[in-house]
């Protein structure tokens, strides 16, 4: 009888030994001084206008029966030269933007104009200029500055710029065994939607039709992001470029912010077309909503240090609301319109060593 009970003990406790004896895997942001990443980033977006409110003067109105579809595709090139790194801090990070261009299609069917089909390419000043990140140890923050090749350069292009291209926010805090799952920070899904923060990738024609019904410029769009978002260790392979840690991303976020003045700016840079049309609009307030429902993986080069590559895919709902005052054909009145979208998101990013030393 009591070797029968140790039998029975044995067998309840050597799964928790098992586990206890897992091995554990650091999966590090670390990469030496003197790396040079040539990254490319990828963010596709396919959305339509599935209902429209619109409230005139106080009074509900019905929403006129158009239908409006748009895919916006952004690809971003960078190269990273890790200049100078300590303990898993960038302390100099030299950046060259390489190509940095998106492209816009339309494609609606409006009751007063019949169809309407258009597309619009995004540049930005930014393009061929390198800027050098320095960490500022007391105040905790990076500090941009172009090179000295770019120094007469407009510095308001450097606002809004993130240096971190580098999706840390996806790491676990420690060691992990195979199919440990932690929890990162929603926030961190803007580097892969936005990679880079704001790019000043601006349209090189504008129409009405393009900046109030198209283009999804999440970095001025995302507000502070909440949800639940999930990481999973799957597992390590050994490859050519050196170990590849595998982490698999599940994501239901949301996020809300006022876009007032990224509406009001649009409606400015639609002036001489409003005008022509014998319009004025005002915008008074602007909101976006948005709803993400996303899965993917990262790759992570535990031997280098930093990412290999991650993929995202899954769908969106957007919600925009506005309020406007508008003068057309001379005649003023107030409108509240909230607009109802839902789309289909795919983001990708790879990176490639150019040197190490």
């Amino acid at each position: 009888m009591k070797h029968f009970r140790s039998w029975i003990l044995l067998g309840l406790t050597t799964p928790a030994l098992l586990a206890l004896a897992r091995p554990a895997d650091e999966i590090l942001f670390a990469p030496a001084s003197g790396l040079r990443l040539e990254k490319t980033f990828e963010v596709s977006v396919v959305s339509a206008i599935d209902d429209m409110e619109v409230v005139v003067n106080g009074n509900p109105m019905p929403a006129p029966p158009m239908e409006v579809e748009t895919t916006q595709a952004n690809t971003i090139t960078v190269t990273d030269s890790y200049v100078k790194a300590e303990d898993s801090r960038v302390l100099v990070l030299e950046r060259t933007y390489n190509e940095l261009g998106g492209d816009v299609a339309l494609s609606m069917e409006h009751p007063m104009q019949g169809p309407v089909e258009q597309e619009m390419a995004s540049i930005s000043d930014l393009e061929g200029t390198t800027v050098i990140f320095h960490w500022n140890a007391e105040e905790e923050v990076y500090e941009a500055e172009f090179s000295e090749d770019n120094a007469d350069e407009d510095e308001e292009l450097l606002e809004g710029l993130d240096q971190d291209m580098d999706f840390v926010a996806f790491l676990p805090d420690g060691p992990v065994s195979v199919d440990d799952s932690w929890s990162f920070p929603a926030s961190a899904i803007s580097s892969v939607l936005a990679p880079g923060g704001y790019l000043s990738m601006l349209p090189e024609e504008v129409s009405a039709e393009m900046e109030s019904s198209a283009g999804l410029d999440f970095s001025r769009q995302l507000g502070d992001l909440e949800g639940d978002c999930t990481a999973t260790y799957t597992g390590s392979k050994k490859t050519d470029e050196g170990v590849m840690a595998f982490i698999s991303l599940t994501i239901e976020a949301s996020s809300t912010r006022d876009i007032t003045e990224f509406m009001a700016e649009a409606v400015r840079n639609s002036a001489e077309q409003l005008k022509a049309a014998n319009m004025e609009q005002e915008i008074q307030s602007a909101d976006a909503s948005f709803e993400f429902d996303l899965t993917g993986e990262l790759i992570w080069n535990v031997d280098g240090g930093h990412f290999e590559s991650i993929e995202l895919a899954g769908s969106t709902d957007i919600v925009i609301d506005l309020a406007m005052a508008m003068t057309v054909m001379g005649k003023s009145m107030d409108m509240e319109n909230a607009i109802y979208s839902s789309g289909e998101i795919t983001a990708s990013a790879s990176a490639v060593v150019l040197s190490a030393e």
